[in-house]
């Protein structure tokens, strides 16, 4: 225990990965030529949003889950998450999710 305390001053929040669930299908494909967006299934079986609005990078399955990737903290990763499932639906790909 006393080897934790004195690490505890030196610790850094670096890669924050976390998860959601869309509970919906996502055609993957759509994706393909959207900004902001990569997909090839030829690479990986889901799509990539990384833009100027994202904090870090967030993975999109078909199955609609979401993995937020690369963050530094809770709420870039909140924040990430909420804007790729708004960028989802804006693109009609999902209805809306609360």
């Amino acid at each position: 225990m006393q080897a934790l305390q004195r690490l505890l001053p030196k610790l850094n929040i670096v890669n924050v990965v976390a998860t959601a669930e869309l509970s919906q299908f996502i055609d993957l494909d759509r994706l393909a030529l959207v900004d902001g967006f990569l997909y090839d299934q030829a690479i990986y079986h889901c799509a990539y949003l990384r833009d100027e609005k994202t904090r870090a990078k967030v993975s999109v399955f078909s199955t609609g889950k979401m993995i937020s990737v690369g963050s530094k903290s809770y709420d870039d990763v909140k924040h990430d998450l909420k804007y790729a499932a708004k960028r989802l639906e804006e693109l009609g790909l999902i209805k809306s999710v609360k």
